[in-house]
Parts: structure tokens; C-alpha cells; sequence
């Protein structure tokens, strides 16, 4: 080999580590965002449920409704749910993913409320 074919074996395998480099770095902070993504969704189809069952159940209230009912699981591979503050006309939906995207050990939160006056759901981070 001469000397220039030694200078660009060199230089494709630190191309090929600087991309492997780059490509972990990336997928771990991804990890985070997917999960948050993926727990929104869950979330967003807790609520889809919740909604649909106030007005087919014909009780007119979310007093005592619980995931189970709605045939929904409170955890799964994206984290774990519950609801809080049920009230006939509405209630908050507490999601906490897997995965702690800012590192400070707790892991993101999300809570979706839901008012049945309104129709209207509005979503909010805790931490990350």
C-alpha cells in the first residue's frame, strides 16, 4: 500500500466511527422523545375511551370510572396510567413514561384533562 491509499483507509474509518458516534448518540436522546410520543398517543386513546363510554353508558358522569372499565390496560411497555380529580363532567389522565429524558431521575409526566362542559382536552408536561 502506499501512502495514500494508508491516508484514506485513516480517514474512512474515522468517518465510520465519528457516524457510529453520532448514530448512538442520537438514538439514546430519541429514546425519550419516542416515549413521550408513544405515551401521548396511549393517552390521547384513554380519553378517546373515557369520552366515548360518558356519552354511551348513559350515566352521564365519570364518578367511578376506572381503565379497566374502558378496556384499557393502567400500564404498558410506555408507562403507566391513572386517573385523578373524577368528577361527573370531567377528570385528569396522569401518564408516566419509562424514560427519564432530562436525567434528573424522574421520569416523564404528562396529564390530560378532560371537561365534559367544554369538550375539550388539554394536555400539559410535568417534567421530563
Amino acid at each position: 500500500m502506499n501512502s495514500t491509499q494508508i491516508v484514506l483507509l485513516v480517514v474512512g474509518v474515522l468517518l465510520l466511527g465519528l457516524a457510529a458516534f453520532v448514530g448512538i448518540t442520537q438514538f439514546g436522546g430519541d429514546r425519550s422523545v419516542a416515549n413521550e410520543e408513544a405515551l401521548s398517543w396511549d393517552a390521547s386513546l384513554i380519553v378517546a375511551a373515557a369520552e366515548r363510554w360518558y356519552k354511551e353508558s348513559g350515566t352521564q358522569s365519570f364518578e367511578g370510572l376506572t381503565i379497566e372499565m374502558l378496556n384499557a390496560k393502567p400500564s404498558n411497555d410506555n408507562g403507566t396510567f391513572e386517573f385523578q380529580n373524577v368528577t361527573e363532567k370531567g377528570f385528569q389522565l396522569i401518564a408516566t413514561g419509562v424514560e427519564d429524558g432530562d436525567g434528573d431521575g424522574d421520569p416523564l409526566q404528562i396529564r390530560l384533562t378532560y371537561n365534559a362542559f367544554a369538550d375539550s382536552t388539554t394536555w400539559e408536561k410535568l417534567n421530563d
